[in-house]
């Protein structure tokens, strides 16, 4: 059974000399540089959520202990 060729995102541009759009598949340097983009805002929105969860955990914890949750955002956001 044959291998079936990876398809890659296309990539465009205008020759404004020509006028010709162009449209063609990434090569493999633009093919690299977009995984390892895809790859860093993955891991940047994972820590990011991490973040906003122990926010969460840690005002969850402060209103146990009498504080009220507005007053703590408020002071969190400072």
């Amino acid at each position: 059974m044959a291998k079936k060729k990876e398809t890659r995102p296309e990539v465009s541009f205008h020759d404004v000399e020509t006028g010709e759009v162009v449209v063609r598949e990434m090569n493999d340097e633009e093919y690299t540089e977009y995984t390892n983009n895809l790859a860093a805002s993955a891991l940047k929105r994972e820590q990011e959520l991490k973040d906003l969860q122990k926010r969460e955990e840690t005002i969850a914890k402060l209103v146990k202990l009498g504080l009220t949750e507005e007053g703590i955002r408020a002071v969190l956001k400072q």
